[in-house]
Formats: structure tokens, C-alpha cells, sequence
């Protein structure tokens, strides 16, 4: 899993292992890489494993998080392109990603 903290800034790796999945210590580094701390860093407990859930058992070849804001009250948003379709996801206000036409 690669990340980019900021364009312009370097690539972020960060090693999953596919018989563990994301742990808690894959999820400090990338929320540490992000400084996000907070509602935020709360909120990417949640979000990440799913990430990395939906990408491994949908088979997605791709998984672009653009963008990932974090918002005035704290929390995450972000937008997710996976394989052509484009989603919309507030972790803690939706039990489920909508999907936005484009």
C-alpha cells in the first residue's frame, strides 16, 4: 500500500501482510505519515481496514482515495475511485459508501 502525503512530497510504503490485514500498527503509520491525530486518526481505525478489505475481496486492480479531507468538525471525508466507479465516504455518518454519478 502506497501513499502520497502531499503533491510534491514523497511516497509513503507501508508493508500489509495479507495473513493479518491491516493492523493497528499499519494504521499509526499512516495516520502518523498523514499527521492526522484526533476525530480523524478515529476515524481511519475504521476506515482503513475496510479499504483494505474492499480491495482484496472485490479483486479491485485499483483503489485511489482523492481526496481524503479532514473536515471542520474533525472527522474524515474522502472520495474513492475504484475501478471506474467514484464514491463518496463519511466513515461515522454512513453505514454504507453511497455511489455519486459522474
Amino acid at each position: 500500500m502506497a501513499l502520497i502525503k502531499q503533491p510534491g512530497q514523497k511516497i509513503i510504503t507501508v508493508d500489509i501482510d495479507p495473513q493479518k490485514g491491516v493492523t493497528a500498527d499499519n494504521i499509526a503509520a499512516i495516520a502518523s505519515a498523514l499527521k492526522l491525530d484526533g476525530a480523524a486518526r478515529k476515524d481511519a481505525e475504521t476506515v482503513f481496514p475496510l479499504l483494505y478489505k474492499a480491495f482484496t475481496e472485490k479483486d479491485m486492480s485499483l483503489l485511489e482515495v482523492n481526496p481524503l479531507i479532514v473536515m471542520k468538525d474533525g472527522h474524515l471525508f474522502l472520495a474513492l475511485m475504484a475501478d471506474g466507479g467514484i464514491y463518496e465516504f463519511e466513515p461515522l455518518a454512513l453505514a454504507k459508501p453511497q455511489a455519486r454519478a459522474t
